[in-house]
């Protein structure tokens, strides 16, 4: 078997900058310790990252890529469920001011 069916698709990719870190962290729903626990990595790191101390390693932004799309993937289809069952797409635990 080919050793390229193995290899991670994100690891060549350029890392994740803290702006892209944040908004997608936020897309998926996770809280900075959340995305920390999920990944594997120490405890802070998320924090530091998004306010530009530190920058992620390629390995871990492959990581929270996979994590943010796996999550992402599974709220979509929460969302495209619910909205065929006749439900609203709002997040959980929103209010809708609109009756």
């Amino acid at each position: 078997m080919s050793d390229y069916f193995l290899s991670d698709p994100f690891e060549d990719e350029k890392p994740l900058s803290s702006d892209e870190l944040t908004r997608f962290r936020t897309l998926a729903g996770l809280s900075r310790s959340e995305l920390e626990k999920r990944v594997g990595i120490n405890r802070g790191r998320v924090r530091a990252i998004e306010n530009g101390y530190l920058r992620l390693h390629r390995w871990e932004s492959a990581k929270v890529k996979r994590l943010l799309l796996e999550v992402m993937e599974t709220r979509g289809r929460q969302i495209a469920e619910c909205l065929r069952a006749g439900g609203s797409a709002r997040a959980q635990g929103s209010e809708s001011s609109s009756p």
